[in-house]
């Protein structure tokens, strides 16, 4: 069952989870502060007899390759694919670590989006970052995945992840900076 909440005085918006044929609830809960971040949180809790590994947010997010301008990845010191990438067919994924950041951002014609993890202290959560071609290249997609160990009984909550919409890539990284503490230290 899919059920969902949207609370206007909170400006908290929830999607609750409860596949059919999989015993577990996947909670996502958007809160909006009334700047251009959406702030999210999953949690999940299993209460079936297998191992859930792998917790994917956003999954396979899709985007159009006409009017792509470009999507940045945290490789090396960045890298800006452009809509040449999505037309050939190619794929790419690297996990974070060893990538320096898991912060992505997608620019288009109609928009600009980013999305980037908020390292919570007690705990620290690897991701893959994956992006490439769907459809013959006319789509891209973006996923970025969180390794978990999610065993029969258990519970599991993501850090905050960051949805910054309509910022420019370099307002959006100044964002992550700030958010995650960056900005606290002295340049080198």
């Amino acid at each position: 069952s899919f059920e969902w909440n949207w609370d206007a005085w909170d400006r908290r918006l929830v999607f609750v989870y409860k596949p059919v044929k999989e015993n577990c609830t996947v909670k996502v809960e958007f809160t909006f502060d009334g700047t251009e971040t959406i702030s999210a949180r999953a949690s999940a809790e299993n209460r079936s007899v297998k191992t859930y590994l792998s917790f994917s947010m956003p999954q396979g997010l899709l985007f159009t390759v006409d009017g792509l301008k470009q999507v940045t990845l945290p490789h090396l010191h960045g890298i800006g694919l452009n809509p040449g990438f999505y037309e050939s067919g190619k794929q790419w994924s690297e996990p974070y670590p060893p990538a320096f950041c898991d912060f992505a951002s997608v620019e288009t014609d109609s928009g600009n989006a980013a999305f980037y993890m908020v390292p919570a202290s007690e705990t620290f959560q690897p991701a893959t970052i994956e992006t490439g071609a769907h459809e013959s290249g006319k789509h891209g997609y973006y996923t970025h995945k969180m390794p978990v160990s999610l065993v029969p009984g258990g519970s599991w909550q993501s850090p905050r992840i960051c949805i910054v919409a309509g910022k420019s890539v370099y307002d959006a990284m100044r964002s992550y900076m700030k958010d995650s503490g960056i900005l606290q230290y002295a340049p080198l």
